[in-house]
């Protein structure tokens, strides 16, 4: 499962502190931290969301689930962005290969790697992380599915989780795509193989004679 850490007007050292303990306990953390800050705010009224942060009628628990929970996606969304981001950058190189016919430099290994980390990718966003998914809380709690939506649409969570998903599959399709030419370069080679040994016996064969 993914997780992440939310804090709420938690000092400095005391956050630093938190972290230093969850360390022993996490596995394949971010390969960099993403920290970001949002203005949270207490307004007279209803929920909202503005240019100025987040305004909450009162800070309850279950509004700062909420909160919390949509932070912690974005975070995740944040770090896929660039991982996904970075694999198509790898891979821009081979689609120009195929798309000039240049095959011939095209790497099995590159390739397999390629289309194993967009599987991955997949698997743990799909699986594991479960963005897209309404929070259990507003199954007890519909009034506050007002605000986990305006949340939700703020930070664009569900259209960023499809881009991803878009660029996941281009992956899959470029990798696919130059592993099965590859395939067809080195069955190529091996029937060029044959005939050149067949031509090379028939003229041994005439030499002989």
């Amino acid at each position: 499962r993914h997780g992440a850490v939310v804090f709420f007007y938690v000092p400095e050292a005391h956050r630093n502190q938190i972290i230093q303990d969850l360390k022993p306990h996490v596995t394949s953390p971010f390969e960099s931290p993403i920290e970001n800050v949002y203005a949270l705010q207490q307004s007279e009224a209803s929920d909202f969301i503005n240019a100025t942060g987040i305004h909450l009628s009162d800070y309850s628990l279950l509004r700062l689930q909420l909160v919390a929970i949509t932070l912690a996606r974005d975070a995740i969304l944040e770090d896929y962005e660039t991982k996904i981001g970075n694999a198509l950058e790898v891979l821009r190189p081979i689609a120009s290969d195929l798309k000039r016919g240049q095959v011939g430099a095209i790497r099995s290994k590159q390739i397999l790697q390629s289309l194993g980390e967009s599987l991955q990718h997949r698997i743990t966003m799909t699986g594991q992380v479960e963005i897209t998914e309404k929070p259990d809380l507003l199954w007890d709690n519909p009034s506050l599915e007002g605000l986990f939506k305006a949340l939700d649409d703020d930070y664009e969570i569900k259209e960023r989780f499809a881009a991803l998903e878009a660029k996941i599959t281009l992956i899959s399709e470029i990798t696919e795509t130059a592993y099965h030419i590859s395939g067809l370069q080195r069955s190529l080679r091996l029937e060029w193989y044959i005939v050149a040994l067949i031509l090379g016996e028939i003229a041994l064969g005439l030499w002989a004679g």
